[in-house]
């Protein structure tokens, strides 16, 4: 035997039995040289006997056993051919012998992998047909990365800890993580598709993913593309993402349960519910946002791009627009009463600036009587009405002469738009009535 330190070079001279051969220049240096129980050495085949590079050439398997007296080595099963006599082998340390997992992981693909956990399985070249042998590949040889190379779905197994899986898209080729309710604390995902719930005390990140219908998830968005519904387990954060992918046009619905949220830059349709308590952040790009009757005794913030399309704030909710862009057209259907003024439109939330930019208003036949229009805001810090004259005390006149008339804030105050920190509009009646009012305004607040 000529020891050449870590590896050892030799042609195979026989084959005694199932899974042996024996090489004659590697005889000697003791039964334990190279098969010792905790650091045994693996062989690898470097040339087939006929120079055709047929199988086992460029397969490696560990050496489980060896007699030292004549050179026969035992080893794992090769496939799905053997080692044959004028096979030309490499006899390798273990800390040599495990290169080839390209890119720090392990490669699967269900379709034409192969099971095991042995190298070469696992390699590009020969991917591991399944998540369990490809995680205890990880986990015996430290490797931080699972790539899923074909569109099947994947369900998760215990284990999954500071992982980092990936796909190839979001969409059509890409791989399906089933979380399957595991521990997903600190791994990221990145192209895969991602169903099911998550466990975990810690976030989870995803990158690049389509989250799918009822995902239940702790965790951080980056381009993240969401169908239908997600349910937040912790206090997520999306960033760059669309809501109310193609397929659920009429937008994603997240159910916060009570967490906190952040949204930054997102686009598409989302609808914010049952936040109870939490806290949500909107930094929008283009997104169009409903805010629905569940979201009780929480605070919701919004800037930027957000067109809000419904507010059904419940009760308790504390809901802050700082948006500069028009709100949806506000109807209205009042009645102007003899007992004083009624409200057609009171905006008068601290911190903001308004803007009317539309407003149309209707009023029923008066008969004999006036219904007054007054046009309130700030002068001086107080809110005053500015529509009034000596001529016309007490507004703007509705009579059975005009009445049929649309008035806009023209008529009313002979200007375009209306802006200020407190505006309001108010109808009353001279006498008689209830006349009923109807309408419609539009706003922008920041």
């Amino acid at each position: 035997m000529d020891p050449q330190g870590l590896y050892y070079y030799g042609v195979v001279d026989s084959i005694p039995g199932a899974n042996q051969f024996t090489v004659d220049a590697l005889a000697g240096g003791g039964d334990s040289a190279f098969a010792d129980a905790l650091q045994p050495y693996r062989v690898f085949v470097m040339h087939d006997a006929g120079n055709a590079g047929a199988a086992p050439q460029g397969q490696q398997q560990t050496i489980t056993a060896y007699v030292s007296a004549t050179g026969t080595f035992t080893t794992d099963a090769f496939s799905p051919s053997a080692i044959g006599v004028g096979d030309t082998v490499l006899i390798m340390h273990p800390s040599i012998a495990t290169p080839g997992y390209d890119m720090d992981g392990v490669y699967i693909n269900s379709t034409i992998g192969v099971a095991g956990t042995e190298w070469p399985v696992g390699t590009p070249g020969i991917p591991v047909s399944n998540i369990t042998d490809a995680l205890a590949i990880a986990t015996a040889r430290k490797l931080s990365s699972l790539y899923f190379l074909n569109a099947a779905t994947y369900t998760l197994p215990d284990g999954i800890y500071m992982l980092r899986l990936s796909g190839g898209a979001r969409f059509g080729s890409a791989a399906t993580i089933a979380l399957n309710g595991k521990d997903i604390t600190n791994c990221v995902f990145s192209g895969l598709r991602v169903s099911g719930i998550a466990a975990g005390a810690d976030y989870a990140t995803f990158i690049d993913c389509y989250i799918q219908n009822n995902a239940q998830i702790y965790g951080e968005f980056y381009g993240c593309v969401f169908a239908a519904n997600m349910i937040a387990l912790g206090d997520d954060n999306f960033y760059n993402c669309t809501f109310g992918e193609q397929a659920y046009a009429y937008g994603t619905t997240l159910n916060q349960n009570g967490k906190n949220n952040l949204i930054f830059n997102c686009n598409g349709r989302l609808i914010l519910a049952n936040l109870d308590y939490g806290v949500t952040y909107i930094y929008g790009e283009s997104l169009n946002c409903t805010i629905d009757n569940t979201n009780d005794n929480g605070e919701i913030y919004i800037w930027g791009g957000v067109k809000i399309t419904n507010q059904e704030t419940g009760a308790g909710l504390l809901f802050s627009d700082f948006t500069d862009k028009p709100k949806p057209e506000v109807a209205v259907n009042i009645t102007a009463t003899n007992a004083g003024e009624t409200n057609f439109l009171n905006l008068a939330t601290a911190g903001f600036h308004y803007t009317i930019d539309d407003l149309v208003l209707k009023c029923a036949d008066p008969g004999a009587n006036t219904v007054y229009v007054k046009v309130y805001r700030l002068v001086n810090g107080v809110l005053t009405a500015i529509n009034v004259s000596a001529a016309s005390p007490n507004g703007f006149e509705i009579t059975t002469s005009n009445y049929t008339y649309n008035f806009t804030l023209m008529d009313l105050y002979g200007i375009t738009h209306l802006a200020g920190d407190n505006l309001k509009i108010t109808v009353r009646a001279s006498a008689g009535g209830p006349y009923t009012v109807t309408g419609s305004y539009a706003y922008r607040s920041a």
